[in-house]
């Protein structure tokens, strides 16, 4: 009867997982084929109770099939003293592949997490005359930011690492005044604007075509001017590099201290310049081998390499009035590939187990 039972509710349990999303090749349930977020409406009928996830009903095992203990009761060696019923019940290998089916179920439509940007934090690359450090300009509800300075190479970095996640949200320029640079950076870490040894991902988005040649700091090492071409670009940023290679995506051998590689332009976007007023869908999926970014639900960058972990960053030079907003967080399938290793583990365990530990 126990076995049964609990074949049957693991059954009931797969399927659950199957209609989440989630899949053996690592789809998204939290994507459309296109790329886009799905939204999921919520049920606002109070908090859920034991074995339920937000807006799903509380779900009741027949009376039949003893119930299961919690993930954390379980045992994790010698000295537990949790109760022989907790681990006769949470030891049988259905009831972990059910209890564990339902948990990955349950985190897989958890859906995105928003972004406060509030303990976020501005860093500006070496002074270039004639052009201020950045001024970045958090909202009082932290769920946007605005920089408002044409000036030097600046980043806006946040507080977590973002390898192995899907990071979404909108881009506007809310001025007509100029057709500079807005983007984004991958894996910068704090200090990099200084270290010899930074080596992050630059995606940033040139207006217009423009030449130009940039005065570095006193005693900086002293670079040739460059253009900057229209449109979306990937780069690699090593050390500290000037204002004019970043300009131009270059790296002179004038400077041995840093330089940015171009590695890809955008598919469509690669010479498009962006729009005034007008709000960019963003989405990034990075991982340690992997990048790509889509602009309103259209594949843009898709880069293969070794990538390095870092922050997130918002991205300018020489563009003011620049607004960042609405971001979220959604974890890569990573995730689930975890989970999925750790209910093996589990199983196995349960498996060893003496049979008076297993029995209904």
């Amino acid at each position: 009867m126990f076995e049964s039972c609990w074949a049957r509710q693991s059954v009931k349990a797969r399927r659950g997982v199957a209609a989440s999303g989630l899949s053996a090749s690592g789809a998204r349930g939290a994507w459309g084929a296109e790329g886009v977020p799905r939204r999921r409406e919520r049920a606002q009928s109070g908090a859920p109770g034991e074995g339920e996830g937000p807006g799903h009903p509380a779900r009741r095992m027949p009376a039949r099939c003893p119930p299961t203990a919690p993930l954390t009761t379980l045992s994790t060696g010698e000295g537990d003293s949790a109760p022989a019923e907790e681990h006769a019940h949470a030891s049988h290998p259905h009831a972990l592949l059910w209890t564990a089916a339902v948990q990955l179920a349950l985190i897989s439509n958890a859906g995105a997490v928003p972004v406060g940007l509030a303990t976020w934090t501005a860093e500006p690359y070496p002074a270039v005359a004639g052009f201020p450090a950045g001024n970045w300009q958090v909202a009082g509800d932290s769920s946007s930011v605005t920089q408002t300075e044409n000036g030097q190479p600046t980043v806006f970095f946040s507080d977590f690492s973002a390898r192995n996640t899907t990071v979404t949200g909108t881009v506007e320029v809310l001025t007509a005044g100029d057709d500079d640079y807005i983007g984004f950076v991958r894996g910068f870490e704090p200090g990099d604007s200084t270290a010899a040894g930074a080596d992050h991902l630059l995606v940033d988005w040139k207006r217009a075509t423009q030449a130009f040649d940039f005065t570095g700091p006193p005693g900086a090492h002293a670079t040739p001017g460059s253009t900057a071409v229209k449109g979306r670009a990937v780069s690699r940023v090593t050390g500290t590099p000037t204002a004019d290679e970043f300009w131009g995506h270059v790296d002179f051998v004038e400077n041995p201290t840093g330089g940015v590689t171009e590695l890809a332009r955008a598919m469509n976007l690669g010479s498009t310049g962006w729009a005034d007023d007008t709000a960019y869908e963003f989405r990034f999926d990075y991982t340690p081998s992997a990048l790509q970014v889509f602009v309103n639900g259209v594949l843009e960058i898709s880069i293969a390499g070794s990538f390095p972990d870092g922050r997130l960053g918002f991205y300018n030079f020489s563009q003011d009035e620049v607004r960042y907003s609405a971001f979220d967080v959604i974890p890569e399938p990573s995730t689930a590939l975890l989970l999925g290793a750790g209910l093996v583990g589990l199983i196995a365990r349960a498996r060893s187990a003496p049979a008076s530990a297993s029995a209904g």
